[in-house]
């Protein structure tokens, strides 16, 4: 910084030589200065090295000149005071630069919404808005307030959206067009009814009073039949605040009207505004909830899944044992009842040939069958 001391030059060596060390351009300008360089950025007042009259035109010309004015004799409280200048010069030129560049951002999100190229540090500075294109909206709206631009129609606002992300679905325009008009609602209001609006509404959220001023205002009134473009405003008007309940929204409007906000509604807004709203508020129990136990299915062991099988496979093979013995016994019953035939060419066979078959018939079957008659296997 380039930093004038008023005081008497023999007085003020040390300070300016300290001054210097610590990266200061220093001039001495005397006990009586009557000139003072144009380019200061700083004063000192050593008083007690300097007149009266010196003094009072040092505060002149630093009052008229808008240069900050310290008012110490010691080093250690100069370099103090020149901390906070410096610190409080910083602050002020980057607020001063940021300003600069929102205007420009600005100027630029309005050329690009009204049909001009949209660059690359806008395309940059939007891309967050792809999945929230009632975000964008209340952005752009911002923008053309900054301008001083009338707002346009919902079909701009849909083109621009489709421009900035063409691979991506946009909403519907009916959705979007309860934005547009909620950003045009809120514009026409005066800042102080904006202010008075918001503050009832976190003074509800917040502490369970009514969420809207009274008198109630003409646009809310207006809103008493129209859940849609009273969810709209809202999400616009708090856009920069966290809501602390869930489901403000809807406790709002019952208030105003003693009745729901259209569920759908409801959803599609939150998904185009890119909040997490309930519908309805949970019924709250008690102050300390107690965890849910859930049940637990208890994993088969692998031995269990092997035995569980073997039995299945033993009742499948009994099941086929008794359909055989009920075959088994049927053929029994139907030889028993066969009578002994004689052929011309052979002899009449005995009474075991027929058992005979029997008995092969059944091995066949897989039956291990021993049959008995008179004695003789």
């Amino acid at each position: 910084m380039f930093i004038g001391i008023v005081s008497k030059p023999e007085h003020a060596k040390a300070h300016a030589s300290a001054l210097e060390a610590d990266g200061h351009t220093v001039k001495i300008l005397g006990s009586r200065p009557v000139e003072f360089p144009e380019t200061l950025e700083a004063l000192i007042l050593r008083w007690q090295s300097s007149s009266h009259p010196g003094l009072d035109r040092a505060r002149a010309w630093a009052k008229k000149n808008n240069v900050p004015l310290i008012h110490e004799n010691g080093l250690t409280g100069i370099r103090a005071v020149l901390s906070k200048i410096q610190e409080k010069t910083v602050q002020t030129k980057l607020e001063t630069r940021t300003e600069t560049q929102t205007e420009t951002h600005n100027t630029r999100l309005v050329a690009a919404l009204l049909g001009g190229k949209i660059d690359g540090e806008t395309r940059a500075a939007l891309s967050g808005f792809a999945s929230t294109p009632a975000r964008l909206v209340l952005r752009c709206g911002e923008a053309l307030e900054a301008e001083g631009c009338e707002i346009p129609n919902t079909r701009t606002f849909l083109e621009f959206y489709r421009r900035l992300f063409p691979q991506v679905e946009p909403c519907s325009e009916a959705r979007l067009k309860w934005f547009v008009d909620a950003i045009s609602d809120i514009r026409a209001l005066p800042q102080a009814e904006r202010d008075a609006l918001r503050d009832a509404f976190v003074s509800g959220d917040n502490h369970g009073k009514g969420f809207f001023p009274t008198p109630l205002p003409p646009i809310v009134e207006g809103f008493k039949s129209r859940s849609s473009a009273f969810l709209a405003f809202y999400f616009c008007l708090l856009a920069d605040l966290r809501i602390k309940r869930k489901s403000i929204a809807t406790d709002a409007y019952r208030e105003l009207t003693t009745s729901q906000c259209d569920p759908k509604a409801f959803k599609g807004f939150c998904e185009v505004f890119g909040l997490e709203l309930d519908y309805v508020r949970p019924t709250i129990r008690s102050s300390v909830q107690q965890p849910v136990q859930q049940p637990v299915e208890a994993t088969p062991s692998p031995s269990t899944l092997n035995v569980e099988a073997t039995l299945r496979g033993v009742q499948d093979l009994l099941l086929d044992l008794a359909v055989r013995v009920e075959e088994l016994q049927k053929t029994c019953a139907d030889l028993a009842a066969r009578p002994t035939i004689a052929t011309p060419a052979e002899p009449a066979a005995p009474q075991e040939t027929g058992l005979e078959e029997c008995l092969l018939r059944l091995r066949s079957l897989g039956a291990a069958v021993t049959i008995q008659i008179g004695g003789s296997v």
